[in-house]
């Protein structure tokens, strides 16, 4: 997935998070409507003082905005309510600790691999 991808990916879901549609977020940030379709279509990414504004505006860091994109998908439970809390978990930390977990996860699963053996 690339930087536009990324961008499109974590915008949507700041966007949803603080409850704000293109129009409002266009206004607050003094962008047209039609700039931020074309951030949301993946077409177009914005300068880093815009990206900033953004963030400001979603109360969120511009490295929350452009970080990887991981997406987890839980096998094993049915339970949307746990599955959307732990999404938002992981979109609460910032990338340092965001990497962190990844690794944890990562170290956990081979050693449960390990151990089947």
């Amino acid at each position: 997935m690339g930087a536009k991808e990324n961008f499109r990916s974590n915008l949507a879901y700041y966007m949803k998070r603080a409850g704000m549609n293109q129009i409002e977020l266009a206004k607050a940030v003094g962008k047209s409507e039609s700039a931020v379709s074309l951030w949301l279509s993946g077409g177009a990414c914005p300068r880093m003082g815009t990206i900033q504004n953004i963030a400001d505006v979603l109360e969120c860091g511009t490295s929350d905005l452009l970080a990887p994109v991981i997406t987890m998908k839980i096998v094993g439970y049915s339970d949307d309510k746990q599955t959307k809390e732990m999404n938002d978990y992981w979109f609460r930390l910032n990338s340092k600790n965001k990497k962190l977990v990844f690794d944890l996860m990562k170290s956990l699963i081979e050693g449960q691999e390990n151990s089947n053996d």
